[in-house]
């Protein structure tokens, strides 16, 4: 472990005042669908919860706290979302991007490797809870499917071991204790138990094994749900087996609600409830499923509640589950100082405190998804994701297809916008390379021993650019070097021979002499702040509209204004004392500058 992180986080806690921290229990089911839940995600669509299935403790748990709409697993795949939660980064970042590696061999694409391991450079969340106060008694119960140790080899007081998939299959539909949901949730109440007797706060993660196949539940259950008259079989959702394991997994749930209310625990505990993907079967009216960056694959029912979180309200911001990290290090402390440094996700504190109005600032941090690998079982080729509110690029490698889709109109993703809306789809575009080339994504490679492919590597489709430049600088090979993605004159060959960018548009040799003078936007602010930032655009620099912003350490946005042709702009400072970043921005030539403020 990082012994400067140690110290640090050590100091930071010892100089804080006493206060009582806040319990918090991740409850994380396996492959249960956006609309596999009788909670209605949607509140305009009817279709957003199963037509057949019932979770009446999740419906009644949606009405004390937030649901959010458009809530992601960080993958479309089980281990892979359960590093990215317990990181904060994607898996573009961490590299964990898949289950296995067993690489198809007769495919047009060499799919990308995983790793299956946590980073060892990484502190984990439950890692940095114990850095931070080590009476936060932690403990994770259920599906682990990491490699490198168990739970107890990284910050988890209390677990069950190295745990998979087997470990919740015991050979039968009927059993007592299907999928192990009420001994985990048993496990769980024992770890609330000690912890109160103790006076120590709690973190628990419990992973169930529910609803993935196969199936199992308890004989009364299944009894109850092929009673037709009880339970008449719906359109998109027939099947009495998985209704009978989906209802005994929400009463596990309720088990743990009603220890916690015993207990006088509920008004100072965050429960998150969350799947780790979607489901494999029908997520209509999604697209997709299990293994697919597609809506149906990655988005997920959520509901949190706990302090100070509005009652029955939705929520349809954008979310992740690498957010989960941030959000609870702000919730036990307050702020995010002494955060791991390369955390992909936000805090939701502000959101889950303010509800919907209260605007999810993501700032440059986008929603990523990036699974580079082939399933043949449900004919998944690799493909990669981002989402920007309800702008979403799909990127498919094995046809080579950029998609844009508006997913407030289009929840199917049937209507391709890319010609329609070209800017958003260029910017959508730049924004997912330039993040998989930051983190060096694994990606693609064209497999010359494929019929579609005529030849070797480094350069499979022979068009004279290498194909590691194609999918880094384009995300695709269907271009070729006489194309200009671009439009700025200069062919992909050049693009490649010259190191530019063939996504970008490069500057005429006019602009470049101006971009050289005029490089720097002149600012001159008030410094220190008290009531208002007073910020004056100086002589010399000509701008129809400037884009304002001031930074927090944490470089979230705290205020952002326009001038619209003015030289003065006031700016209320209306955000705690500290040192913060004010930026100016010009759209139309990509100029900047940053000037440190000081608010008293």
């Amino acid at each position: 472990m990082r012994t400067l992180n140690l110290i640090l986080l050590y100091l930071l806690c010892a100089n804080l005042s006493a206060q009582e921290k806040p319990n918090v229990i991740l409850f994380l089911t396996d492959d249960q669908g956006w609309g596999g839940t009788s909670l209605q995600m949607l509140p305009e669509r009817q279709n957003s919860k199963s037509d057949y299935y019932l979770t009446p403790r999740l419906e009644a748990f949606a009405q004390e706290g937030m649901t959010f709409s458009q809530a992601y697993a960080p993958a479309a795949k089980c281990s892979p979302t359960r590093c990215s939660i317990l990181t904060g980064k994607s898996t573009a970042r961490s590299g964990f991007t898949y289950t296995d590696n067993s690489i198809a061999d007769d495919t047009r694409l060499i799919e990308g490797t995983t790793i299956r391991e946590v980073p060892t450079e990484d502190t984990l969340l439950s890692e940095w809870l114990k850095l931070y106060d080590p009476t936060y008694l932690t403990a994770h119960f259920g599906k682990w499917h990491i490699q490198a140790g168990g739970p107890a080899a990284h910050g988890f007081d209390r677990s069950d071991g190295t745990t998979s998939n087997s470990q919740g299959d015991q050979g039968g539909l009927i059993q007592s204790d299907p999928k192990k949901a009420f001994s985990l949730v048993d496990s769980a109440i024992a770890v609330m138990q000690d912890a109160v007797a103790d006076d120590r706060p709690f973190y628990i993660q419990l992973s169930h094994y529910a609803p993935h196949s196969p199936t199992e539940t308890r004989q009364n259950s299944l009894l109850e749900w092929e009673n037709e008259n009880l339970h008449p079989l719906g359109q998109r959702h027939d099947d009495p087996e998985f209704g009978a394991m989906t209802s005994d997994l929400d009463v596990a749930f309720g088990e743990l609600l009603d220890e916690l209310e015993l207990m006088g625990l509920r008004g100072k505990t965050y429960v998150i409830y969350m799947s780790d993907n979607g489901a494999p079967g029908n997520n209509r009216p999604l697209e997709g499923g299990k293994n697919s960056c597609f809506e149906g694959g990655i988005r997920v029912p959520m509901v949190v509640s706990g302090p100070n979180i509005p009652q029955n309200v939705y929520n349809s911001q954008a979310v992740v589950g690498y957010d989960f990290y941030p959000t609870i290090i702000d919730w036990v402390q307050g702020n995010l100082t002494g955060a791991p440094a390369a955390l992909d996700g936000v805090s939701l504190r502000s959101t889950l405190e303010g509800g919907d109005a209260a605007t999810l600032n993501r700032a440059a941090k986008e929603l990523i998804f990036h699974s580079p690998h082939y399933n043949t079982s449900t004919n998944v080729a690799p493909q990669s994701a981002l989402v920007d509110g309800k702008y979403k690029l799909l990127v498919e490698y094995e046809t080579d297809n950029l998609a844009l889709f508006n997913l407030e109109t289009d929840l199917g993703e049937s209507n391709n916008l890319a010609a329609q809306e070209p800017e958003v789809f260029q910017d959508l575009c730049l924004r997912l390379r330039d993040y998989l080339k930051e983190v060096d994504a694994v990606m693609v490679t064209l497999n010359p021993d494929h019929p579609s492919v005529p030849g070797d590597l480094p350069d499979g489709d022979q068009d004279g650019l290498p194909d590691e430049w194609e999918w880094r600088e384009l995300l695709t090979v269907k271009y070729g070097p006489q194309d200009d993605p671009d439009g700025d004159g200069k062919l992909n060959a050049m693009e490649w021979e010259q190191g530019t960018d063939p996504y970008r548009a490069e500057p005429t040799a006019v602009e470049e002499q101006w971009l050289e003078t005029q490089r720097m936007i002149r600012l001159r602010s008030s410094n220190p702040v008290d009531q208002a930032l007073l910020i004056r655009i100086l002589p010399g620099y000509q701008s129809n509209n400037l884009h304002m912003r001031v930074y927090d350490s944490e470089g979230k946005v705290v205020a952002q204004r326009q001038t619209n042709g003015s030289n003065t702009l006031r700016i209320r400072a209306s955000w705690p004392a500290g040192w913060y970043n004010l930026e100016a921005v010009d759209p139309s030539t990509r100029s900047r500058q940053r000037l440190p403020v000081l608010k008293q």
